[in-house]
């Protein structure tokens, strides 16, 4: 079965004895991480107990088939629910899974399978999402929204006071990927102590552009057709296991501020006041760029336009939903798209 909304968190705090398997997959890889511990967590009481935990990977198991049945069938010394986790899982476990599935083998045990983004036609998924006994649980990126209210819970969790401009300002930052997120969220906490205020000063001096610096350096050299840099920016991130949706989208996050600030000076002003009318605002080293970039998509002859913002926005909506349905390989579909974007600058700065 597909869990989605509220029925996952209700799963994640306590997994049915009937599921026995328990896909966890997407392409957040921090939270992947985190609700794959909550699920261990929740059927075997700790996430490092060695008699009731047991943790295997893809190539583990793809080197010796036997052990996922031999680690299924082991019962815990101590008692209780026993729960194997499979890291960095790819197609050929779901043949494994399935055999296990199939078999006679009587165990309990909770098998929770970590994956990357996995598309509709996924063997691994549909196995999850169709067997009585499994269950797929899809991890996407935060939007903004999503991000303000895990910024608002952490702080005042920790008895926090923040306020909201700086949620704002984090939610704009933050995101990408929730390990990161939460990372940055305890270096507030420690920073503003309990009883403590975060306002926006503090939240760019504690977090800065740290986690989201390649990625803001990414869509600023998109958007201001800088191919030297956008190489090496986007070997960075391919290196450090970035999924493509989350390049998209911090792209996407950057010309649609682009267009906002198009739109207002459209209705009177100039390009500077405009960037300084955004919210959050953009941080004082980063404005000179997006002024240059805003004047080189918005300009025209006849005063300011967002028909190539427009034209950009549609061809990363396309890359996106391109990434997740046609089976191509999302690395690629991503890096040509920063390509073309990157081109469409360049060839408007020629003519400009």
């Amino acid at each position: 079965m597909q869990l989605k909304g509220a029925a996952i968190e209700r799963f994640l705090d306590a997994p049915p004895a009937s599921i026995r398997v328990a896909l966890v997959y997407g392409p957040d890889s921090g939270l992947t991480r985190e609700r794959a511990e909550r699920l261990v967590r929740a059927a075997a009481g700790k996430v490092n107990d060695p008699f009731r935990v047991a943790e295997l990977t893809g190539a583990m198991l793809k080197a010796d088939p036997a052990r996922l049945s031999d680690e299924a069938g082991q019962i815990p010394l101590m008692g209780g629910r026993r729960a194997l986790r499979i890291r960095d899982a790819g197609e050929d476990v779901a043949a494994h899974l399935r055999a296990l599935l199939a078999s006679e083998i009587k165990s309990d045990a909770l098998i929770v399978v970590e994956a990357g983004e996995l598309g509709k036609q996924s063997g691994l998924r549909r196995l999850a999402e169709e067997q009585a006994q499994a269950a797929a649980i899809p991890c996407y990126l935060d939007d903004e929204a999503a991000v303000a209210e895990i910024v608002r819970r952490s702080l005042e969790a920790a008895g926090i006071k923040v306020e909201a401009s700086a949620v704002a300002w984090l939610a704009d930052q933050l995101g990408g990927d929730r390990g990161v997120t939460r990372s940055e969220l305890a270096k507030l906490a420690l920073y503003a102590g309990p009883g403590g205020t975060i306002d926006l000063a503090a939240a760019r001096a504690v977090v800065g552009d740290a986690a989201a610096l390649d990625l803001d350096d990414l869509a600023a050299a998109v958007a201001a057709g800088d191919r030297a840099t956008l190489d090496r920016v986007m070997a960075r991130l391919r290196s450090e296991g970035t999924s493509p949706v989350t390049v998209l989208r911090a792209v996407s996050r950057h010309f649609i501020r682009l267009h906002a600030a198009a739109s207002r000076w459209a209705g009177g002003g100039n390009p500077e006041e405009a960037v300084g009318s955004l919210r959050p605002p953009v941080f004082f080293k980063a404005q000179p760029a997006m002024v240059s970039a805003l004047r080189l998509w918005a300009q025209g002859s006849g005063g300011a336009s967002t028909r190539h913002l427009d034209r950009a926005l549609s061809r990363l909506l396309e890359t996106e939903v391109a990434c997740k349905r046609t089976g191509a390989p999302a690395e690629l579909l991503c890096a040509r798209a920063m390509a073309e974007l990157a081109a469409m600058a360049r060839a408007r700065s020629v003519r400009s």
